[in-house]
């Protein structure tokens, strides 16, 4: 399904960014042994019919062969199976597998109807959805526009405190009914069982709109509410009209999924019986695969990882083209970090080069742009790579006015060049990339801080602050996640309403008019060859004036058991897209 902006990786808001907030490196945790998978009983879902201890459970139609579930190591999962508040990676991978959004996208990232046909107006700012015939959710209950109304209402609740606001906030009448003037929201209009229309308010028409139509559609008749605590309850208890069926789920041991028998689309019933989700740490994943415990795993693509994944025999280790990055965040509005040629300073006193190498090897490169590699609108014409370079960087601070002092430390107007850094200890590459720039940053007369602490309290002293006026950093390192279209809007690098609101991404501080205008107008050109060129503009004006830096990109590790056919994987498309055709040798 697609996951609009999918914010930081492994955040506990999460990436995929995410991510929708992730950790763009896999979290690292105390070793421990793998976790033996366990053999779960059937709770609800499809009727079952007993047990009687052996490999096999009567479900539905089709007996449950547990050598015919897919078993899938995971790092976590925050129990928030559902499409309008997972925000972790791998909540999201269940919700994936248990609800259909109206949308889709296929490898090349274009987006195709899922369980809906649409049509745009002339305008553009209309998105009339009617829904294929015979859709059910698990417990037989047809789907109606109804249910899509409902889903799309849920993301304006008054009480909503997702990350998925923006699904919703550019709608007809999302403001009215977000503070209590409307029953609902005007911009939805439920045409009859079948059809349902989304208008958006005038001035926002975007290309990127299509993406807020792939969430999984909730089935109104189990969610309604009346006190969101009663809705939020069933976080954990989910259904949906997809191919899978959720049984059971042991925090921090287990989450089971049986297979959907029922599903409205007999032909596209999976082959396999189900899924089970294993917690089993990234330094144990190896260690899993080798005992023959999992069958796919997303690790980090640390060197270590690397390494180990290389001498398992029976595994495929694919190696695919990641759309998340590593970045650092500048606060530009202290005076030691307001000038660019401040922040280019301390780019080319810092050695991605060999970041990348001690990082990630030969899965990693040093970024560009904000736009992802992997995007059609991507150019690296004319970008700097900011090369290691000392003497450069030197030169540099000496043109924006800070001065060696006898100390060894610049000063200006009064204030010391000394910067504190925020990082967290739960993935490697922090630490690598801070250790780096203490070692070279000194040399540029810079009095570096490395300031260690949790991931949840770097985010809530910076990006994820609820308020503008509650971050505290001078400058912080996270991962980020993109989505398929490369819109900026609303993340790091959007200088819009939301970016830089209460609560917005962009915790810079940074601001530039042309810039800001030039984002708004690549966001609503329906015209590729137009946005192509406004991204290249944008991007070199990141480029020169760095207050969000993207640091390194890495493609992604997906070890797959030999005994796994059918399993397709790519930038675009996540594991969960075409399960259905996958096979198990059992």
């Amino acid at each position: 399904m697609t996951k609009r902006y999918n914010r930081i990786i492994a955040v506990a808001i999460a990436v995929i960014m995410s991510l929708v907030l992730v950790a763009a490196c896999a979290t690292e945790y105390e070793t421990a042994a793998p976790t033996p998978a366990p053999t779960p009983a059937p709770a609800t879902g499809n009727e079952t019919q007993g047990t009687d201890g052996d490999e096999t459970v009567a479900t539905g139609p089709r007996e449950i062969n547990q050598n015919n579930i897919l078993r899938f190591g995971t790092t976590s999962l925050d129990g928030l199976f559902n499409p309008t508040v997972s925000s972790n990676v791998y909540d999201s991978y269940v919700v994936s597998l248990i609800f259909e959004g109206l949308v889709t996208n296929n490898a090349g990232g274009e987006f195709i109807p899922n369980i809906a046909d649409w049509e745009l107006s002339s305008d553009n700012l209309t998105y009339t959805f009617t829904l294929h015939e015979g859709i059910t959710f698990s417990d037989g209950t047809p789907m109606t526009a109804s249910d899509v109304a409902f889903t799309y209402n849920v993301f304006a609740h008054p009480e909503y405190t997702g990350v998925r606001g923006y699904v919703v906030v550019d709608f007809e009448g999302h403001d009215e009914f977000k503070d209590g003037t409307a029953d609902s929201i005007s911009g939805i209009n439920v045409i009859d069982e079948r059809t349902i229309s989304f208008t958006y308010a005038e001035g926002t028409a975007s290309p990127a709109n299509i993406a807020n139509f792939g969430y999984g559609i909730m089935p109104e008749h189990y969610y309604a509410f009346d006190a969101w605590d009663d809705f939020a309850a069933k976080f954990d208890q989910p259904m949906g009209s997809g191919w899978f069926v959720f049984q059971e789920w042991r925090d921090k041991e287990f989450l089971l999924l049986h297979t959907n028998f029922d599903y409205w689309k007999p032909a596209d019933i999976p082959l396999i019986d189900g899924v089970i989700f294993l917690d089993i740490p990234d330094e144990s994943l190896a260690g899993a695969f080798m005992t023959d415990q999992v069958d796919v795993a997303n690790p980090g693509a640390s060197l270590d990882n690397q390494a180990a994944f290389a001498t398992i025999d029976g595994i495929d280790v694919r190696v695919i083209e990641g759309n998340s990055y590593n970045f650092m965040q500048f606060n530009t509005l202290i005076p030691q970090l307001e000038d660019y040629r401040v922040r280019q300073a301390l780019l080319y006193a810092l050695d991605r080069e060999a970041f990348v190498t001690a990082a990630y090897g030969a899965l990693g490169s040093v970024g560009l742009s904000p736009i992802s590699p992997v995007s059609w609108a991507f150019n690296p014409d004319g970008m700097n790579p900011y090369a290691f370079d000392l003497d450069k960087a030197n030169e540099l601070m000496e043109d924006a006015g800070w001065v060696m002092g006898g100390d060894g430390v610049r000063t200006k107007d009064g204030n010391r060049m000394a910067i504190t850094w925020l990082v967290y200890p739960e993935a490697a590459w922090p630490g690598i990339l801070s250790g780096l720039a203490a070692d070279t940053w000194p040399q540029i007369g810079v009095d570096l801080t490395i300031e260690i602490m949790d991931f949840n309290t770097v985010g809530d002293r910076s990006l994820s602050a609820s308020s503008n006026a509650e971050r505290d950093f001078e400058m912080f390192t996270m991962g980020w996640s993109m989505a398929i279209d490369p819109d900026l809007t609303g993340g790091i690098f959007g200088l819009d309403e939301m970016a830089l609101g209460d609560g917005g991404f962009n915790a810079s501080g940074w601001r530039n008019e042309e810039y800001a205008r030039k984002m708004e107008d690549a966001k609503q050109s329906f015209d590729q060859a137009k946005r192509t060129e406004l991204y290249n503009e944008i991007s070199a004006m990141y480029n020169e004036q760095v207050p969000t830096v993207v640091v390194a990109l890495r493609s992604v590790m997906w070890p797959v058991a030999d005994r796994v056919g059918n399993l397709d994987i790519s930038t675009y498309v996540d594991w969960t897209y075409h399960i259905n055709k996958v096979t198990l040798d059992h």
